[in-house]
């Protein structure tokens, strides 16, 4: 038996959250790569259009194969957004077994809590809490009629050390990770197993000049995680029998 093997998804009908670019990119790559239709979800259709054929383009030029990934427009802060989506996911898919968590907001820089603007918190807990709130909830009575599915949420290292500047940030996946904890203890034994993975940091547009108000060298940005880093790490997740529950995966650099 190979311990090591990579799950087959064929079959199986997954949600990523923000997974037209960045780690959701990488995950949703990964997912197809393994025979799964992946519905990505994002606020802005014609740019995730763009996004999954781009990723379309590169899966055919390196020769792989299965799986489908559409694109369904949804901001994860937005009810009835989320319910539209949700429902067309079911229409066309007649099922749903995966729901990864992982849209979140980023702030452009270092913030003291005594100098945060509220506007731009509420920002950042809406799409952290609230919308991973949200989404999980709304998607729960879907996972649940086929017996069962998996829930990860993709938090961060920031879910557990707060080193100053980033409290906002910090205070979200916090947050975001007592309701993974919550939603686990709540769903054990119903089928529905619910991970964490959090990762350090990874090198995504997030750190490019246009997004981050002090970007990092190029050295310092080859020391991080890649995309692929936490793609393997929801892999990793999904892989596990029915009977083995992963809390929580970190990972960090190894540099």
């Amino acid at each position: 038996m190979d311990l090591f093997a990579p799950p087959s998804l064929s079959g199986m009908i997954g949600i990523v959250t923000g997974g037209g670019q960045g780690i959701g990119r990488a995950i949703t790559r990964a997912l197809a790569g393994l025979g799964m239709t992946v519905a990505v979800l994002g606020r802005d259709q014609g740019r995730l259009d763009a996004e999954l054929a781009g990723l379309a383009q590169e899966r055919e030029a390196a020769g792989e194969t299965g799986g489908k990934m559409v694109g369904i427009q949804a901001d994860v802060t937005d009810k009835a957004a989320v319910t539209s989506a949700l429902q067309e996911v079911m229409a066309r898919f007649g099922r749903l077994d995966l729901l990864v968590n992982n849209a979140g907001l980023t702030p452009w820089d270092d913030v003291p809590v005594a100098s945060t603007d509220p506007a731009e918190f509420q920002a950042i807990m809406d799409t952290n809490v609230w919308g991973l709130f949200l989404v999980t909830r709304l998607a729960m009575p879907y996972l649940t009629q086929h017996g069962g599915g998996q829930i990860i949420n993709i938090l961060s290292g920031g879910a557990h050390v707060s080193g100053g500047g980033d409290g906002a940030y910090c205070a979200s996946k916090y947050a975001a990770l007592a309701l993974t904890e919550a939603m686990a203890a709540e769903q054990m034994g119903t089928g529905v197993r619910v991970h964490a993975v959090s990762p350090g940091p990874v090198d995504t547009r997030i750190w490019d000049p246009a997004h981050c108000a002090k970007p990092p060298s190029a050295a310092d940005r080859a020391k991080m995680l890649k995309p692929e880093d936490v793609a393997r790490a929801v892999v990793f997740c999904l892989a596990q029998p029915a009977g083995v529950y992963i809390p929580e995966v970190q990972i960090r650099p190894w540099s």
